[in-house]
């Protein structure tokens, strides 16, 4: 399968806009998919590549974050032959907490409606090739000090990433498994496709949320480390991100894994 990134945070490519955003299109055996859709520079990068939405048959939100989904109210319409797939939470407001009294909105654009939406349960095997998975119990490491919330009956509540799915292609043999955040925890979602398919995720490609905009570590160096440890002890697994890894927190990372971890950039094509 081929994999060209046309939203994500890194690249140098002056004819393509870089943001903390996530978009794949997925060239697979049996399918043309789009994986997220990024913010602000979806629609212009696309074009940039010559990527139509047009010929999509399958359209896949991650979860329900504006950084993945801001730029799906100018694609939407365009998805004609395409099925979107997403969690019903992914719809609801969402929050990150910035200070101990400061939330900032991260909710999808409220124009953007659920009309036409494919609503996914635990596991969706659309067929052969594609398979979604979701409803992940979260690290309780995330939820000892939250940084994302959602509505509550009277306050904001821990978000337990409900609204949050991960896309397992298999294809000659192979599991890739995409990902938009993990904000679940990706040792989770990892143990739950090999569990699913009993064979080992070959690689991890799309974005993770361990660095801010300014690409500043969002957890400590402890954590990180931590997080390479359980990484690396999915030995066949390589790992290509987009977004949500900087500098430090990358570095980090390739000292336990080494080669097997990669950054992609806006416009790179991967094939796997």
């Amino acid at each position: 399968m081929k994999i060209t990134v046309y939203v994500g945070e890194y690249g140098g490519d002056a004819a393509l806009q870089k943001e903390y955003g996530l978009g794949l299109f997925i060239d697979s055996r049996l399918h043309n998919c789009l994986f997220d859709f990024g913010n602000k520079t979806a629609e212009k990068n696309l074009s940039a590549l010559e990527i139509f939405p047009e010929f999509a048959d399958v359209a896949v939100l991650s979860h329900g974050h504006v950084f993945v989904g801001g730029g799906l109210p100018a694609l939407k319409p365009r998805l004609k032959n395409a099925k979107l797939y997403a969690r019903e939470t992914a719809f609801e407001p969402h929050y990150f907490k910035k200070s101990r009294l400061s939330y900032k909105t991260i909710s999808l654009p409220k124009k953007l409606t659920a009309e036409g939406t494919v609503f996914t349960k635990s596991f969706l095997k659309i067929d052969e090739e594609l398979s979604l998975l979701s409803n992940f119990k979260p690290d309780k490491k995330l939820l000892e000090a939250p940084r994302y919330f959602v509505d509550g009956k009277k306050y904001f509540e821990t978000d337990t990433f409900a609204h949050e799915q991960a896309l397992l292609v298999t294809e000659e043999g192979k599991s890739v498994l995409f990902v938009g955040a993990a904000h679940a925890g990706l040792k989770q979602m990892m143990e739950r496709a090999e569990k699913t398919y009993q064979r080992p995720v070959s690689a991890v490609v799309g974005a993770l949320a361990l660095t801010d905009k300014k690409g500043k570590p969002i957890f400590g160096e402890e954590w990180v480390c931590n997080f390479a440890f359980e990484l690396e002890k999915f030995t066949s697994a390589e790992f290509y991100f987009a977004a949500g890894v900087g500098d430090a927190v990358f570095n980090a990372l390739q000292e336990e894994l080494g080669e097997r971890i990669h950054r992609l950039s806006v416009g790179e094509t991967k094939e796997l």
